[in-house]
């Protein structure tokens, strides 16, 4: 997903990659103060995007023809490729949350899956004591997002408000 390319690469790597997937590209140099801030950013950014998003490393330095095709004037500078072409562009440090939002923007989907207005309906169903309805949406659920913890929790409460023991011994056993 992260990786450090060269010049030689960047075709392969960049260009021809963001066909099937949004690539970002992180110009920066080992001098670069705010390039070492910006950095870790994105790094853990891509590595909880689930995939959906490849980081490419390009030392302006070592890579001068690329960064003088891209007339990148200052670092660090993040390119958004898709579709073998740039979408968006951005220049220096931004916090976390705005790096998320040129992501989403670029992607044109969340990074990551919002499930709260979800798990707000199973409470009140549960509050309402309409535990058997609260079950049947959430095996649904839990068939599509098995990692969803939060939903396991609430299907084995549930089952004991249910008095059902042995099917939340069977679940957890399953797990």
């Amino acid at each position: 997903l992260i990786e450090e390319i060269s010049e030689n690469e960047f075709n392969e790597k960049v260009i021809d990659a963001s066909e099937n997937t949004l690539v970002l590209t992180d110009f920066w140099a080992p001098w670069c103060g705010p390039c070492k801030q910006l950095t870790p950013l994105l790094e853990k950014i891509v590595n909880d995007a689930e995939g959906k998003v490849l980081l490419k490393k390009i030392n302006i330095d070592e890579n001068q023809n690329v960064a003088a095709q891209l007339r990148i004037q200052s670092i660090p500078m993040v390119f958004a490729f898709k579709n073998k072409k740039v979408l968006d562009v951005f220049q220096g440090v931004m916090p976390e949350n705005k790096i998320i939002e040129f992501i989403e923007k670029s992607l044109g989907e969340k990074l990551q899956k919002d499930y709260s207005v979800f798990f707000e309906e199973i409470e009140i169903l549960i509050n309402e004591n309409e535990n058997e309805k609260a079950i049947d949406i959430l095996e649904n659920f839990l068939a599509e997002n098995p990692e969803e913890y939060k939903a396991i929790g609430l299907y084995l409460n549930c089952l004991t408000n249910l008095k059902r023991y042995d099917d939340s011994n069977e679940f957890i056993k399953s797990l």
